[in-house]
């Protein structure tokens, strides 16, 4: 019977009909697509759309965290890299002090590193090896930046006075112990080639340093 219909269709009515089946199945086929995948493929849109924020979230991350690694190993290599020249100096330096203090280390008889009661130069020199321990501790402090420790280190400690001026810079130590300790430096230089003891107020006035080089606090990790 279709065919006997369609056989009977003039060509321009043949057209027609043909258009509007067309027009007819496209439009179906638009609306059943919907039905059967419109939520699946907003679904998955939003699947991926979240998997790209997750992934760029994490590689954002990642690249933060290899920054701060490269940040470490660059103050690594830094501090490595005059760990060397820093002992060399300190070495040299202490042969110099050595050589310059023998007489004091004749008055010190075998009681090295101790205050004695008594105004001497040994007592002089043991206050100022004391702060100047303490102020080695203030600057290996590891709550300081890798780059400042490693300038700390390249100091020549012959001219202990610039450590001093350094960390007082860089908010280290207070103005009042940076004076602290530059006065006792100076005091104990005033004894290399003195051959008198020292005065009763002088030696008073060392250990006052002493103590006051010594109550400053290294700074706190950060966590």
């Amino acid at each position: 019977m279709l065919y006997q219909i369609w056989t009977s269709l003039t060509e321009a009515q043949a057209t027609i009909v043909n258009g509007g089946l067309t027009v007819f199945a496209a439009g179906f086929g638009v609306l059943l697509g919907w039905y059967l995948f419109g939520g699946k493929v907003k679904n998955i849109t939003d699947a991926i759309e979240t998997s790209k924020h997750l992934v760029d979230d994490h590689l954002g991350r990642m690249d933060e965290a290899l920054a701060k690694i490269n940040r470490k190993a660059d103050d690594l290599d830094q501090v490595l890299a005059v760990v060397t020249e820093r002992l060399s100096r300190t070495a040299s330096a202490e042969a110099a002090d050595a050589e310059e203090e023998g007489d004091v280390q004749e008055a010190e008889n075998g009681n090295s590193g101790a205050l004695d009661s008594e105004p001497s130069k040994s007592g002089i020199h043991s206050a100022w090896r004391d702060i100047a321990n303490h102020l080695e501790t203030i600057a290996n402090n590891p709550a300081i930046d890798g780059r400042r420790r490693a300038k700390y280190f390249r100091i020549d400690r012959r001219s202990f006075g610039d450590l001093i001026a350094a960390l007082a810079q860089d908010d280290n130590i207070s103005s009042s112990v940076a004076a602290a300790a530059k006065d006792a430096y100076t005091l104990k230089n005033s004894f290399r080639r003195r051959r008198a003891d020292p005065t009763l107020e002088e030696y008073n006035r060392m250990l006052a340093l002493r103590n006051t080089v010594l109550a400053a606090q290294p700074k706190e990790p950060q966590d």
